[in-house]
């Protein structure tokens, strides 16, 4: 293992010290042995001994020992901490994991983790803008990481002492995480009322204001408060100036549009977003757009129309080196290709998908894929290898799936299967098929 000494500052953020504190670390780590300095091309790297190396597996058996469980961390049910570092691609992310397990006697692992996905990754808000000239500069992906880093760490106590108090900046980052977990666990009134209080502030800098009125659209468009929502777009539109910024506003009514039925109108403000995208020449803007068009015409049953727009997002994504973002899009042509009875080719864009999530051990996707598998198997009528791939992406894949994403996969493999005459049954912690008389 090498560490260049520059990001050592970066680290220090991750497990709540200063960089001079960790400094200080290092200094002391050397002088056990543990590391040694090595140059590679003028930079620096601290480099770990063979004594380093087994101080390294002494902390690994020590970490065996320790549980997370459903009192202090909201687990369905015991589990090692070491099983949840393997769920964790970002080497920073586990460190830091461990600094909180150790620090603080209780914690939310699941919205933890979430917002671990929230800032990996780079279709959210939090990364998505961070390079667009209205805001470069401003809106920093590592700002935002280190503000929940500090939070959670110090919570409330660090406030009183003015840590958090005297970086309001920081402060408003922390609510506008805060606010998406709750959206991601359905408490849209309660994210709402922090998006509003963040926007309520006068003297707010614009990039948090911009997002957390993105975050407010979003909401209330879940919500079905359409009124509201273009209100609030309309509101936001006004004080933005920037094109490319606008587009990405007009996307996302248009994302609502469709889902309140107003078809034409959607369509024509993606069409309109996509060309500012394609002016601008912005790859993954131009890949999110695409997708959701195609959401638009697959929900209307335009097979044909879908696929072209989600090979059109592929493209895009594959252009903006998106792993992240094309293995969403590869998800949405295996359903085409399920509707069309392509099994093979379906099968073939689900495995591409599990790939690139498993190579991020992005398992919340994962357990997407996994259920996308159910339903292919499903429709070929291999019940026993239909029900194994739903059985997973509810319990194994992420063992931490909201009860609302639970509820909704099983209504839809209920009404997939009702049309061959089939309906789900509990038969312990799994679900079995049974036939309907």
């Amino acid at each position: 293992m090498m560490i260049a000494h520059e990001d050592w500052a970066d680290i220090s953020g991750y497990i709540g010290i200063t960089p001079r504190t960790m400094k200080r670390f290092i200094s002391e780590q050397y002088n056990k042995g543990y590391l040694y300095q090595k140059w590679i091309r003028g930079v620096s790297y601290s480099v770990l001994t063979v004594p380093g190396k087994k101080r390294i597996r002494e902390i690994q058996t020590e970490l065996e020992g320790f549980y997370l469980t459903p009192l202090e961390h909201s687990v369905p049910s015991p589990i090692k901490l070491v099983t949840i570092l393997k769920l964790i691609n970002n080497p920073f992310f586990r460190v830091f994991l461990i600094n909180l397990f150790l620090k603080r006697n209780d914690f939310d692992i699941i919205d933890t983790l979430k917002t671990f996905e929230i800032l990996e990754n780079d279709t959210s808000v939090y990364n998505l803008f961070e390079n667009v000239d209205l805001f470069k500069g401003h809106i920093s992906h590592s700002n935002f990481v280190h503000s929940f880093m500090e939070h959670t760490l110090y919570g409330l106590e660090s406030e009183k002492k003015g840590s958090v108090e005297n970086d309001k900046d920081r402060s408003y980052q922390v609510f506008l995480v805060d606010a998406d977990l709750r959206v991601a666990r359905g408490r849209f009134q309660e994210a709402l009322d922090l998006y509003n209080s963040i926007i309520e502030n006068k003297g707010l800098p614009q990039d948090i204001w911009f997002l957390a009125c993105i975050g407010k659209i979003r909401t209330l468009g879940k919500m079905g408060n359409m009124n509201e929502m273009e209100k609030t777009l309309e509101k936001t539109r006004s004080k933005i100036t920037n094109k490319m910024v606008n587009a990405y506003l007009l996307q996302l009514e248009a994302d609502f549009l469709g889902i309140d039925g107003r078809v034409e109108r959607s369509k024509q403000l993606f069409e309109s977003c996509i060309g500012t995208f394609r002016h601008y020449n912005n790859p993954l803007f131009l890949s999110i757009a695409y997708n959701n068009f195609g959401i638009l015409m697959f929900n209307e049953e335009n097979y044909s129309e879908a696929e072209r727009l989600w090979k059109q997002a592929r493209k895009f994504a594959r252009n903006a080196k998106s792993e992240y973002q094309e293995a969403i899009v590869l998800t949405n042509l295996a359903s085409i290709m399920r509707r069309r009875g392509n099994i093979n080719k379906s099968i073939q864009y689900l495995e591409n998908a599990k790939k690139i999530y498993s190579m991020s051990k992005n398992l919340e996707k994962l357990a997407d894929v996994e259920f996308n598998f159910a339903l292919v198997y499903l429709q070929e009528k291999q019940f026993d290898i239909a029900m194994d791939f739903f059985n997973r992406s509810m319990l194994d894949t992420f063992p931490f799936l909201s009860e609302n994403m639970r509820t909704e996969r099983l209504s839809v493999l209920s009404r997939e299967a009702e049309k061959i005459k089939y309906t789900p049954q509990k038969n312990g912690t799994n679900y079995k098929l049974v036939y309907i008389e």
